[in-house]
């Protein structure tokens, strides 16, 4: 499986530096694609769906209950201005919603309330992570979606929306949000997962065949651990300030399920925690495995050094080059010497051995 760092713009400077408050500015990556608008309008009686052009939200359908609004695409500072002003979005929370790169946040004001969270999967096809910036803001009647792509992130969502409507419209759009919130938290889980196991595929590798290549993979890795844990680290807080938001007083079913979601988000901060020590210890393993194998080379010279030295004593005493040395002149000195080696060397290589020294 190759491993890419979760996309992130890249940014030289920081565009709002020195803006006032509210200044709508899109931090994301530039592109020509235009924002895109589909609804789907819950009744009593059932449920419509269909799509609007940007310029004209007279043509969005309302439910009698409520109308889930999804817009994709945030290059359009124009059309967001506009859409926050018929829907009394604030401008502060404008402003949030187009900074791609904030951490997630919940706020509330009257009886609106705004939510701006990222959204992380894993690309099973393209074997890479993913982040998009996703906001909601939802009051009673309305719930309306910001995403920075065209993609069908809420898909699983909107299919069970459309498949039973009277479940959702008993619920308000609260339930929705809750439904969206509970698959970004899902997805945050199953990355935990995927990071985990990936983790162990690394000890392995350490542990049979640590190399440079793979210090290298294992450095990016921690880096986009250390990416993965700071995005989710808020989420915990996120879900605890909806559940004790003003308007979910006296709506005991809803806080039931936020409640579960609540406890999903403790395993998400939970697991991140543990996966952030499980990244130190592999670090230290990459080290210690290193370390091991350098000091099993030391030890393996130090015999090979310890035996040869008295070995190459004496045929260095053999070898000089003096005429009065008596042992010169013996009819079986070389072979005598030469049991004298293999003696020294058999010898210090059983002593070592007996001590457990190899």
């Amino acid at each position: 499986m190759s491993f890419s760092p979760i996309s992130e713009p890249e940014k030289s400077a920081n565009p709002k530096v020195g803006m006032p408050p509210g200044s709508l500015i899109y931090t994301g990556e530039k592109t020509e694609q235009k924002s895109q608008i589909s609804y789907f309008s819950v009744s009593d009686t059932g449920i419509n769906t269909g799509n609007a052009d940007i310029d004209k939200l007279q043509d969005i359908k309302y439910g009698n209950v409520f109308t889930w609004i999804e817009v994709k695409g945030l290059n359009d500072i124009s059309f967001i201005e506009k859409i926050g002003a018929q829907y009394g979005i604030h401008k502060m929370w404008l402003e949030d919603l187009l900074n791609v790169n904030q951490l997630a946040s919940f706020d509330e004001l009257d009886t609106n309330n705004f939510l701006s969270i990222p959204f992380l999967k894993f690309n099973r096809q393209s074997l890479k992570f993913e982040k998009e910036q996703v906001s909601l803001f939802f009051n009673e009647k309305v719930i309306i979606s910001f995403q920075e792509s065209g993609g069908d992130n809420f898909k699983s969502v909107a299919d069970r929306l459309q498949a039973n409507p009277g479940k959702y419209a008993k619920r308000k759009p609260t339930y929705l949000a809750y439904a969206i919130l509970d698959l970004i938290v899902d997805s945050y889980l199953d990355i935990i997962q995927i990071l985990e196991s990936k983790i162990d595929k690394y000890e392995y590798q350490i542990e049979t065949n640590p190399n440079l290549i793979l210090k290298k993979r294992i450095y990016h890795f921690r880096r986009d651990c250390i990416l993965f844990i700071r995005h989710v680290n808020p989420i915990q807080d996120v879900v605890h300030k909806l559940k004790s938001s003003q308007s979910l007083i006296g709506n005991t079913e809803i806080k039931v399920y936020l409640t579960d979601l609540y406890n999903h988000a403790k395993q998400v901060i939970h697991s991140a925690d543990t996966l952030k020590d499980m990244l130190y210890n592999l670090t230290e393993l990459f080290h210690e495995e290193i370390n091991y194998r350098t000091n099993v080379v030391i030890k393996i010279l130090t015999v090979i050094t310890t035996i040869f030295n008295p070995l190459t004593f004496l045929v260095g005493v053999y070898g000089m080059n003096f005429q009065n040395m008596p042992e010169l002149k013996t009819r079986y000195g070389y072979y005598f010497v030469w049991l004298a080696l293999i003696t020294i060397a058999v010898g210090t290589f059983l002593t070592f051995k007996k001590r457990k020294w190899i």
